[in-house]
């Protein structure tokens, strides 16, 4: 730390450089040495963890008898944790947080924490667990990254708030007052961007790529509610590339396909990554990762 606290600063007024000062409030918010303070601070996080795993105070989770063992994840600045659902090991958990909020000068925001149990949990048990911990008791991830996070089957409504997104941004943008080129230009960079993140993960409802379709074809055309216009060019023609004689722009079902299959191939290609192990294990038929043995009620990614 003492690159952070023996560090001085000039500062220049007037084309005069004043006098030196040294900080004392700490590192500014998006410092460029606070990602890497960050991952520190988080490395002696993952260390605390895995210490009492190793002396058998937690209990990690195993997705299946042969699948490897996982007591936590960081993603960018959010924490996963996976144990047993007991108060010993909640109580462990939490003073590991404690402790690491004291060392460190941290403070973790509970009221934006939840806890996540299995359908296996009775839920008058979940709800004492959540109260032992003060944090909100949750059967909803909801969404992560704008993606939502579900444990059923994947319908029509599951991606109800995408397709509610990209109607609000067309709403917007007033389709009538622009040219056909600037709505075309807003239809390839702008609007085919935005359910991308959750097309590489799931293969969406024939249904949602046939609304949002239809939703890219009326702003194409400048169609509203009130003022219907006329498409003069079908719409298989237009998604045909410009080299023969359409528009260019990307059809959301066989992206989707394509993007779903390159998740595929890197899980042949990264088969010793942790994501592929827990699949392989999870679903896998021995080694032959590109031949699942899938039931009706495993992930739907």
């Amino acid at each position: 730390m003492s690159c952070i606290t023996t560090s001085s600063f000039n500062i220049i007024f007037n084309g005069s450089i004043l006098e030196p000062f040294k900080p004392t409030r700490g590192l500014r918010q998006g410092d460029p040495l606070s990602p890497y303070i960050f991952l520190i601070c988080l490395e002696t996080l993952s260390g605390m963890l895995n210490k009492v795993v190793a002396n058998g105070e937690m209990k990690p989770f195993k997705f299946s008898r042969t699948g490897p063992k996982l007591s936590h994840i960081f993603y960018a600045d959010d924490l996963f944790i996976f144990l047993k659902a007991s108060i010993t090991q909640l109580n462990c958990v939490r003073n590991i947080l404690d402790n690491f909020c004291n060392a460190f000068r941290e403070t973790i925001n509970y009221s934006k924490s939840i806890l996540f149990t299995s359908r296996n949990v009775p839920h008058r048990h979940t709800r004492m667990l959540a109260r032992n911990i003060r944090v909100r008791a949750s059967n909803n991830l909801d969404k992560y990254l704008e993606v939502p996070i579900f444990r059923d089957r994947v319908s029509k409504h599951t991606f109800h708030s995408m397709f509610d997104h990209v109607q609000t941004k067309l709403a917007g943008l007033k389709a009538n007052t622009l040219s056909l080129s600037s709505r075309l230009t807003i239809l390839q960079f702008t609007l085919s961007s935005f359910p991308l993140h959750a097309m590489q993960i799931f293969c969406l409802p024939s249904s949602t790529c046939q609304d949002v379709g239809k939703a890219r074809r009326n702003f194409l055309w400048g169609s509203s509610l009130e003022h219907r216009k006329l498409h003069l060019i079908k719409w298989e023609k237009i998604l045909t590339p410009k080299h023969v004689g359409g528009l260019g722009i990307r059809d959301l079902h066989s992206l989707n396909l394509s993007l779903v299959t390159l998740l595929a191939w890197h899980l042949y290609c990264n088969q010793n990554s942790l994501w592929s192990k827990f699949l392989i294990s999870k679903y896998g038929r021995g080694t032959d990762v590109l031949d699942p043995c899938v039931k009706g009620h495993d992930s739907w990614i």
